[in-house]
């Protein structure tokens, strides 16, 4: 697997790399990003001093359910659209989550089905 910096460019290259994966790779990977987004990230990308430093320093909480949020979309081949907005001066970096992902579970053996579709917007305010 590649490890792109961590751009508008190095996300889209990762997710279509993800996307082309068999279904047992894809799913080895979205098990990490589900239980630590962080170390899925170091690993996959290439971050610089700041960008390492704005993740170290999310909530846990956050980062789990972006971890999940993104697993999903993968997991289940559905939308998903990571944006990066333009750096302003004297501005502090927000990360907004938009979706609409509907889990359901589909049998009783426990079996779960998402749709939807998911963003990630990294916005300087």
């Amino acid at each position: 697997m590649t490890k792109p910096n961590f751009t508008a460019d190095g996300v889209k290259a990762k997710i279509t790399e993800l996307q082309k994966l068999p279904d047992d790779a894809l799913k080895s990977q979205t098990r990490v990003m589900r239980s630590n987004l962080s170390t899925w990230m170091t690993g996959n990308f290439t971050l610089d001093d700041e960008q390492s430093k704005f993740l170290h320093g999310m909530d846990p909480k956050e980062i789990k359910s972006i971890g999940a949020d993104l697993a999903d979309c993968l997991d289940f081949h559905l939308s998903l659209t990571v944006t990066f907005g333009p750096k302003v001066p004297i501005s502090s970096k927000f990360i907004k989550t938009h979706g609409d992902l509907l889990v359901r579970s589909v049998d009783p053996n426990g079996l779960i089905k998402v749709t939807g579709r998911y963003e990630v917007n990294i916005v300087y305010e």
